[in-house]
């Protein structure tokens, strides 16, 4: 089976995917923190100190940012997809191709029916092919 169609049928399969940009970033910002630090230890000058606690301080809020964002896809998000995925249906044809579906797409477009009477519609002709299908 197609990796990407095996990730997405199967979330209990998935794993969190690392931003590679968001954790060279944090390793720079941590590089650039621990020099300011050191560098501030040695700084002589009031106006050369209160320069570099404002950069470390900039630095840090920089780097609480990249750990938010250290994940493209996170714990979080992959446990609220494994519980939505759950109500998920995999059709085994394109609905719009159906005759009796292009047709009530066609009547609601054309105002003949209401999104609601569409929605009510749609599932009663899922469920017969359904049936059809068992």
């Amino acid at each position: 089976m197609n990796p990407m169609l095996q990730m997405a049928l199967s979330p209990q399969a998935n794993q969190p995917v690392e931003n590679a940009n968001a954790i060279e970033q944090m390793k720079r910002l941590q590089e650039t923190i621990c020099w300011l630090e050191s560098s501030l230890a040695e700084a002589q000058s009031s106006l050369g100190r209160r320069e570099m606690e404002s950069q470390l301080t900039e630095c840090k809020q920089q780097l609480k940012l990249a750990e938010k964002n250290r994940y493209l896809v996170d714990e979080a998000s992959l446990a609220a997809y494994e519980e939505s995925i759950q109500n998920g249906v995999v059709l085994s044809e394109q609905l719009w191709q159906d005759q009796s579906v292009a047709q009530l797409i066609e009547q609601m477009l054309q105002g003949q029916m209401t999104p609601s009477n569409f929605c009510r519609e749609l599932d009663r002709v899922m469920q017969m092919k359904e049936a059809e299908s068992s």
